[in-house]
């Protein structure tokens, strides 16, 4: 609602500030959840692995109605999941395991991510060119494997709403994907509620949307941090 709205709404903020509010009540729901390897590890009788670059959450329900249209065509959606992305949420620190898991034969088809980083994008006509790149990503993926068992996944998931906030300018950082992500160049990484710190003592993920140095463009979205739609991804077996 948040992301249709283009507004920062309340239970958005309360929702940050509970989920978020610290590296222990992040880690409360994230280590709750599995990887997409570690879902899909052993299933040898998924024949293609999809991969649509920057798929989040929100899209289950666009995807499953157009799975549901295609029953007459003998397609069905046999399973879905929830998984979680590694953090700094990007395609790099993610693709790996994806490529792993598919055995070096993964298809990409639909990308979201490099559409979000236009510097044309306008709301709401992004959300309606988002729409169409997972239309016909998907009218591509019936058409090519229409028969066999198949798996939709993704790297990552794109956050909306860091544009909404302002950054948190922090000083001594150099900045990477609009800020979600940061390196620590001066001085010493401490604790802190605004981000996570990475195992190289270096690597900061943003927490909240509140980027940790300038914020996202406006009516661009983006990835890197610790937001829930950016780590949490979609499983579609079908």
């Amino acid at each position: 609602y948040a992301k249709l709205t283009n507004q920062y709404t309340s239970p958005i903020i309360d929702f940050i500030k509970e989920k978020n509010a610290s590296e222990l009540t992040f880690n409360a729901w994230y280590q709750n959840l599995k990887t997409t390897k570690t879902i899909l590890s052993g299933r040898s009788d998924i024949e293609v692995f999809y991969w649509i670059d920057g798929l989040g959450v929100e899209w289950i329900p666009l995807i499953q109605k157009c799975i549901e249209q295609k029953q007459s065509e003998g397609v069905y959606l046999n399973e879905i999941y929830v998984a979680r992305s590694l953090y700094p949420t990007t395609t790099e620190n993610n693709k790996k395991a994806l490529m792993e898991l598919s055995g070096n034969n993964l298809i990409k088809c639909g990308d979201l991510d490099t559409h979000a980083h236009q510097n044309t994008n306008k709301f709401p006509t992004y959300i309606l060119e988002e729409i169409e790149i997972v239309n016909k990503a998907l009218k591509k993926i019936f058409s090519e494997y229409n028969g066999k068992k198949i798996a939709i996944i993704s790297d990552h998931g794109l956050t909306a709403l860091a544009q909404l906030c302002d950054g948190l300018n922090m000083a001594g950082v150099e900045s990477d994907h609009h800020g979600r992500l940061a390196y620590r160049k001066i001085g010493n990484c401490v604790s802190n509620s605004d981000y996570i710190l990475c195992d190289d003592g270096k690597t900061m993920c943003a927490l909240t949307h509140k980027s940790i140095c300038g914020k996202v463009p406006y009516d661009q979205s983006a990835h890197g941090g610790c937001t829930p739609e950016e780590i949490i991804v979609p499983i579609f077996v079908i």
